[in-house]
């Protein structure tokens, strides 16, 4: 709204200014040309003598050389009054423009108009993550319930990990994965899950425990994604970007079914750039 209100005062201004600058019609000169062409004519027409016809057409003539005279200087004179008028005239509208938005500007209003905005963003942000956040409360208790009836499943207890990392519950995260790997082993993406969870317990650093954990996982399968990601990510953080794109393209190129390629494909694009502009 504050813009369309500057621009129709700025094309009010525009137009109220430009009107001292519209060409009227000289009446007073065309009225004297006609008096004087009819003032010779009324002579003429009383049959002076050849040198008194002479004597009036040279006085008209000197008088039309005098008014055209007259004319170019006033042109001359209104043609450099104009470019001052044009010059002061853009400089008031330029004033007329400027004053009212740096006065909208200056005032708490603007600064509340702001405000608003980045308390509006901030509570669809908080609304986005409560919605997140309800969706993994519910998706926890539907794993819960079914272990519940089959506290054996392992795939359960695994994926009841996965939904304690997305809510950042690391240390029920951990309790989960523990259940899993009792269940059927120290299977490689279990390892890896583990070690994540740990990563980011540590305030994502990579611990003796962390690494001897991606180590074995590693060992049994080099293209296990959770220890490849973790390791990407942690590259990523210490600013290792061309390393971490690295990482992220062999993961790529494995074709695993349980990548996000999309995700991937925007990571590697993001630590090529920040590769570039180091």
């Amino acid at each position: 709204m504050m813009w369309w209100g500057l621009l129709i005062f700025a094309v009010i201004v525009i137009v109220v200014s430009s009107l001292p600058f519209a060409k009227w019609k000289d009446w007073q000169c065309n009225y004297r040309q006609q008096k004087n062409v009819a003032l010779y004519r009324e002579q003429m027409s009383m049959n002076p003598s050849q040198e008194l016809a002479q004597e009036f057409a040279e006085r008209l003539l000197d008088d039309e050389k005098l008014l055209q005279n007259r004319l170019r200087f006033e042109q001359l004179s209104v043609h450099k009054s104009n470019m001052f008028s044009t010059k002061a005239m853009l400089l008031i509208v330029l004033c007329l423009l400027l004053l009212p938005a740096l006065y909208y500007f200056s005032l708490d209003r603007y600064q509340t108009v702001q405000q608003g905005e980045q308390a509006f963003l901030q509570q669809q942000m908080r609304l986005m993550e409560q919605a997140m956040s309800q969706q993994n409360e519910d998706k926890i208790l539907q794993i819960q319930q079914k272990l519940r009836q089959d506290p054996n499943h392992a795939e359960n207890w695994f994926a009841l990990g996965q939904a304690y990392m997305e809510n950042n519950e690391f240390e029920h995260a951990l309790i989960a994965y523990r259940n899993a790997e009792q269940l059927i082993g120290s299977q490689p993406y279990i390892l890896g899950a583990i070690a994540t969870a740990i990563y980011y317990q540590s305030n994502q650093q990579i611990t003796l425990p962390i690494q001897e954990l991606l180590q074995q996982a590693l060992n049994q399968d080099p293209l296990d994604t959770a220890s490849l990601s973790l390791v990407a990510t942690n590259a990523f953080v210490e600013k290792n970007y061309q390393q971490a794109a690295k990482i992220w393209q062999k993961m790529l190129d494995s074709e695993r079914s349980n990548l996000d390629r999309k995700t991937l494909i925007q990571r590697i694009q993001m630590a090529e750039l920040l590769q570039q502009s180091k």
